[in-house]
């Protein structure tokens, strides 16, 4: 798999936020300080990165996962990125499922 950076598409936002909400009942949400060791050890799938996210944590977030091969999403806000999930100022997260990734990218 290529290193990727995708934009999510204003039509399928709700779509793509919705997913996200699934991912995060379903335990398949890394987050916080477990989301750069998880890229590295090619745990995670996806990223999720927000568009307000500081410029060091986008280059660390970003040169982790082309060093890994995993696709980065883009496109949403810090704010978005926290209510799909739950969870308060988040704004990276990591996908650890593979099925779950699979119906996530169907909606960018």
């Amino acid at each position: 798999m290529l290193f990727t950076k995708c934009w999510v598409n204003m039509l399928n936002k709700e779509k793509f936020l919705n997913g996200l909400g699934l991912c995060r009942r379903a335990g398949k949400i890394v987050a916080g300080d477990e989301l750069l060791p998880a890229i590295q050890k090619r745990n995670v799938k996806l990223v999720v990165l927000a568009d307000n996210a500081s410029e060091r944590t986008k280059k660390q977030i970003i040169d982790k996962s082309k060093t890994a091969n995993v696709d980065v999403v883009t496109g949403i806000s810090k704010e978005e990125l926290s209510w799909a999930i739950g969870m308060d100022n988040r704004v990276a997260i990591g996908i650890s499922d593979t099925g779950l990734v699979k119906v996530l990218k169907t909606n960018l």
